[in-house]
């Protein structure tokens, strides 16, 4: 993959669009592109992580852009004395500055650094990573700063946008200023779709973690989690835990032993959050598809701007083998999914006496595989479907309830990955959490001070 974005860079005027589900090693891919071997003295990448982002704002955009050109200059020797004062006016501008004129100083700077790489065979390559949020945000002039620059330098300088869905497909209103315009650099032969790792990168990522497993727990892991490279990781982590305590190292030749393995990973809290951040990833069309692919039904999405499900790594298929789900412990989440399809609504149920009783002796009750709450309030018993964040956030409390405590950085990166968020957006989750299940009295979700969060009493409900 390195050697193809190589070659379809270093073709005249070409940016590229690359999409993939949550985590399937987009920012992987491009971390090792900017600095393999394999780009030539001709490209110059840029790596720009937009979770580092302090807001939304044109200003925001522009600074983040320049503040990682600065070192990629510096490393190739280049004099960046001018861009360095550029750069200073963008992060102070003066209080009278306009929005039109802070982005023709970033312009300005572009110019300059366009100007300092000499040789006109030269192209700066930005790789900007974590998009999704900034295309649907960003004011449109920055995206019409974005095209103008292409246009000017149409051979000099290449754009690679990583987003969950092909750019095209993102859904921001091409009536708005800028988008349109922003959108035409990316043809149809510019969108790369990138699945999971392929067998022998797959089998690499394995040995650096454990690198006495045998041929047949290589094959086991990658049947498992489909080169998906943080399954793999969570995968592997269980295989060598399960040996250690369970097991004999030949579990994959016993069938038993590979039954029990199995039953570890689907009731697994950790596997089961990164399903659910695939899950989420994906829009509504490819998530009924891979329903109804399950269930049977042939018709799979065709959506030009998505690619089928093939094309976008969710199935796999190889010649002579029939097609299944890229990995099992995802199509195990799937298969939950098809008995709970239809939303669970806040509202009160008639309880049965078990779940009654249960409730009596513990404030709440969860159920981890549906990711609803019961509770009891004035006599009644009420059930409350988590979603988006909180679920993760509540989930993840759940699984650790023997802990002492999550500190705030853990929690973080649990539910928005490495960068971009604070523990003023954790602390709004939590307060919004606490809200929704009755905790005002901080007593379910308690806050250790100076340390972090630990959840207390919850019991798990395993009913229908």
């Amino acid at each position: 993959m390195l050697e193809y974005l190589k070659m379809c860079l270093t073709h005249p005027q070409r940016s590229l669009s690359l999409s993939s589900p949550n985590n399937f090693g987009k920012s992987t891919l491009l971390k090792e592109f900017a600095q393999s071997s394999v780009v030539s003295d001709k490209l110059i990448p840029v790596y720009i992580d937009f979770n580092l982002r302090a807001d939304d704002s044109a200003q925001a955009f522009y600074e983040l852009v320049l503040r990682q050109m600065l070192p990629v200059f510096k490393a190739n020797r280049l004099p960046v004395e001018q861009l360095e004062r550029l750069y200073e006016s963008l992060t102070c501008p003066s209080p009278i500055a306009l929005p039109f004129n802070i982005g023709r100083n970033f312009v300005v700077a572009m110019d300059e650094a366009l100007h300092l790489l000499g040789s006109p065979k030269k192209r700066l390559v930005l790789l900007l990573d974590e998009f999704d949020q900034p295309l649907q945000y960003l004011p449109g002039l920055v995206l019409l700063h974005l095209r103008a620059l292409k246009d000017r330098y149409p051979d000099r300088l290449a754009y690679v946008v990583a987003t969950f869905l092909p750019i095209l497909a993102c859904g921001r209103d091409e009536q708005e200023e800028g988008v349109a315009e922003f959108y035409e650099l990316f043809e149809a032969t510019d969108l790369i779709r990138l699945g999971g790792l392929v067998r022998n990168r797959a089998d690499s990522l394995v040995k650096q973690i454990d690198p006495l497993l045998t041929p047949a727990q290589l094959a086991q892991v990658y049947l498992m989690a489909g080169g998906h490279p943080v399954l793999t990781k969570l995968v592997v982590r269980k295989l060598g835990v399960t040996q250690s305590h369970h097991l004999s190292p030949d579990y994959a030749e016993a069938e038993n032993n590979q039954k029990e393995f199995e039953q570890v990973l689907k009731l697994d809290g950790e596997i089961r959050l990164e399903c659910t951040r695939i899950w989420r990833s994906l829009v509504e069309s490819e998530q009924q598809a891979l329903l109804h692919y399950l269930e049977g039904i042939e018709t799979l999405t065709q959506d030009t701007p998505l690619g089928t499900l093939v094309e976008r790594g969710l199935v796999s298929s190889t010649e002579g083998e029939p097609s299944r789900i890229f990995a099992r412990t995802f199509e195990w989440f799937i298969r939950d999914k098809l008995h709970t399809t239809t939303p669970v609504s806040r509202a009160e149920i008639i309880p049965s006496p078990a779940l009654t009783e249960f409730l009596q002796r513990s404030p709440l009750a969860y159920d981890p595989h549906k990711e609803v709450v019961f509770f009891q309030k004035q006599g009644n018993t009420l059930t409350l479907p988590l979603t988006g964040n909180a679920a993760i956030l509540f989930k993840y409390l759940f699984m650790r309830q023997s802990e002492p405590y999550c500190t705030k950085d853990e929690l973080i990166t649990a539910i928005w990955g490495n960068g971009g968020y604070s523990a003023e957006n954790l602390d709004k989750l939590v307060s919004d959490l606490r809200q929704e299940i009755g905790d005002q009295t901080k007593q379910i979700i308690r806050t250790i001070p100076r340390r972090g969060l630990q959840m207390v009493g919850v019991r798990e409900w395993r009913g229908s």
